[in-house]
């Protein structure tokens, strides 16, 4: 089990002005957070391993 399934890359998403689109924050600025709602994009899948991991960021 490598690193990376135990503690996932995780981005902030935001909202692309006039789409649906959901983008990472970081590399789009235009990219808006949805007021009351935090949208995280996980680089693996959850599991019992990780769970905790995730729960922290």
């Amino acid at each position: 089990m490598g690193e990376q399934s135990l503690r996932p890359r995780t981005f902030l998403l935001g909202n692309i002005p006039n789409s649906t689109a959901y983008r990472n924050v970081e590399q789009y600025r235009n990219a808006n957070h949805v007021l009351g709602i935090l949208i995280l994009e996980i680089d693996a899948p959850i599991y019992f391993a990780n769970a905790s991991y995730l729960r922290e960021r």
